[in-house]
């Protein structure tokens, strides 16, 4: 519900959805506490500073990937979020971020055409950004 909302700039509804994850992730004595806790709200809080255009949110995320099966869902579901990580941390040229999901991805699917385009991608960033300042 979240993706939709953030696609849609429909940020008020999404803050408020954001403050109950939140409020929830203070409930650990509950099952749904405790997935907020472990992944939900700083999954929540990284994908909005995506939407946003601030990559600084993956290293939020740092550590935690591998809880996402916590979440629940199918796997598509699941392999979203992973998905739009990985594609900010490859163009934020976040070799360490993107290492790390590309962990957890193998893990999931060993066979990954979209890792591998990703990849390319975050290795023409880096040409770029090498060409760029060996000319300054």
């Amino acid at each position: 519900y979240l993706v939709s909302l953030l696609g849609a700039r429909r940020f008020a509804a999404a803050d408020r959805l954001m403050t109950r994850l939140a409020r929830l992730a203070e409930e650990p004595a509950t099952h749904q506490g405790r997935v907020a806790a472990a992944v939900g709200a700083d999954l929540a809080a990284t994908l909005r500073d995506l939407a946003l255009g601030r990559s600084g949110g993956i290293d939020r995320m740092r550590g935690k990937l591998g809880r996402i099966v916590r979440l629940g869902g199918s796997h598509s579901q699941r392999d979203l979020f992973l998905r739009t990580l990985l594609q900010a941390a490859a163009r934020a040229g976040r070799v360490d971020a993107v290492s790390e999901i590309h962990a957890v991805r193998r893990r999931m699917k060993a066979d990954d055409g979209f890792l591998e385009a990703a990849l390319d991608a975050l290795a023409d960033s880096l040409s770029v950004r090498e060409s760029a300042s060996a000319t300054v």
